[in-house]
């Protein structure tokens, strides 16, 4: 452990390189031990842009990056920690894992899509449909009178002799 000062260069420069990891790609001819303490920081995204970088640039730093990736791998999958063996490149598993997680994320999805879709038209199904009165031509036609007012029918047998007859004055 440092005394209490200023520190040194290599602190802050590992310090500078953590706090603006995202943004490193090609780390050139740097000693990958010096990185470690930024590595072991990075996510599977940064990693993949430092070994793609680096590996444009003509080095091959994929089995110094390896324990990196057997982190990232174990941290984001560990399922995964029994399915590993000494000689698969983590990189190449975690890739795996990550397309089998976002198919499965996708296949239930698309149950529970299928599922709601099934949901709906059992409920269509069930409920009330409104449909529009027709008028029915099969009724007959029933004379408008008034509610209180007696129906020809229903007048009395005396009125209507009484008009046959003529009678109306006696």
């Amino acid at each position: 452990m440092r005394a209490v000062g200023a520190p040194s260069l290599e602190e802050i420069c590992v310090s500078t390189l953590t706090a603006y990891r995202r943004y490193l790609g090609d780390i050139g001819d740097a000693d990958v031990t010096l990185l470690h303490p930024v590595l072991t920081q990075c996510d599977a995204g940064v990693l993949s842009s430092i070994e793609d970088g680096t590996r444009d640039g003509g080095r091959d730093i994929r089995a110094d990056l390896q324990p990196h990736w057997k982190r990232v791998l174990l941290e984001t999958f560990p399922d995964w920690a029994t399915r590993l063996a000494d000689s698969m490149w983590c990189r190449d598993v975690f890739l795996n894992a990550e397309k089998e997680s976002t198919e499965k994320s996708a296949r239930i999805i698309a149950k529970v899509q299928k599922s709601l879709v099934e949901h709906r038209q059992a409920r269509q199904q069930r409920s009330v449909k409104v449909i529009a009165p027709q008028p029915r031509a099969h009724w007959k036609r029933r004379p408008s009178f008034p509610h209180n007012s007696p129906r020809p029918s229903a007048l009395n047998v005396r009125q209507r002799l009484v008009k046959k007859l003529k009678l109306e004055n006696r």
